[in-house]
């Protein structure tokens, strides 16, 4: 079993690098960061209730991911550095695929790209994508970035995505291409992690009732078709119980959310989670 941290990481608590090397001396394989580029003042949930005050501070002081997680690949030598996750369809393609390639490429080969459409109708029509779009527009956008990282030329012609003859370096490290995780909890969502991605990032807290059956039945279907479906499940809690059964499920990493706003309470977070994957003890 992999394990990792999540966090909102702003410029009001823990440094990266302070963040990325206490994760990696704890024995962390990877740490992810989440995106938002800005929040919108009249934002509100998917069920259309308010944000509540945390929350909105962690969307309002987010840090760049990419910025965020070069200081931390360079604070390191084994941490994987991923996504958690890229709002995919408020970026330029072109363009993002030069900047995964680039700290896939700085940091050694240890990126771990997380991709979502996004929640956030308002964040989204911001950057000029009409939020009916977007999980159309993110696919398009996963093939033409790969071809980008894989290919001397690349070319592709989508409904969202167009270009041509394009030579993009450096490319990445990993081979053929970092990890691809599609985060969401939706039936969609994990159709696409299994046709586009290289894996599925369901939360712990969102995915209803029916995830244990819904990471099996992924699992089973990449297993059918010859691909290897993996399974990261975040906002995991720091019980043993929990760990081992999402084990058993035949997930490959569980990611637990940790708190930056100071040290001390990163400490703490930091040694219930290292004390309850000590308890579970999955290897």
């Amino acid at each position: 079993m992999k394990y990792g941290i999540t966090a909102f990481v702003d410029e009001q608590g823990i440094g990266m690098a302070d963040l990325a090397r206490s994760a990696e001396d704890a024995g962390f394989e990877s740490l992810f960061v989440a995106e938002h580029t800005h929040h919108p003042a009249a934002s509100v949930l998917p069920d259309g209730s308010e944000i509540p005050d945390e929350l909105a501070h962690h969307f309002l002081h987010c840090l760049d991911p990419f910025v965020a997680l070069t200081a931390a690949a360079a604070a390191t030598t084994e941490l994987k550095v991923g996504t958690g996750i890229c709002l995919l369809p408020q970026h330029d393609t072109i363009a993002i695929a030069k900047t995964t390639a680039t700290l896939d490429w700085i940091s050694g080969g240890r990126l771990i790209f997380g991709v979502a459409a996004g929640w956030n109708a308002a964040e989204t029509g911001n950057h000029g994508v009409e939020p009916s779009s977007r999980w159309e527009r993110m696919a398009e956008q996963l093939e033409a970035i790969k071809a980008i990282w894989t290919e001397p030329v690349a070319s592709y012609s989508g409904n969202h995505v167009r270009f041509e003859g394009v030579q993009a370096h450096p490319k990445p490290v990993q081979n053929p291409h970092p990890e691809i995780l599609v985060g969401g909890d939706s039936d969609g969502t994990r159709r696409r992690a299994h046709d586009i991605g290289t894996g599925w990032m369901p939360t712990h807290d969102r995915s209803g009732p029916d995830l244990h059956d819904n990471i099996r039945d992924l699992i089973a279907k990449g297993s059918a078709s010859g691909q290897n479906t993996t399974v990261t499940v975040s906002y995991v809690p720091p019980d043993p119980a929990i760990l081992t059964t999402y084990a058993e499920l035949g997930a490959s990493r569980l990611v637990f959310l940790v708190p930056t706003n100071s040290g001390s309470d990163f400490g703490e977070a930091l040694e219930a989670c290292t004390a309850a994957m000590s308890e579970a003890d999955l290897g």
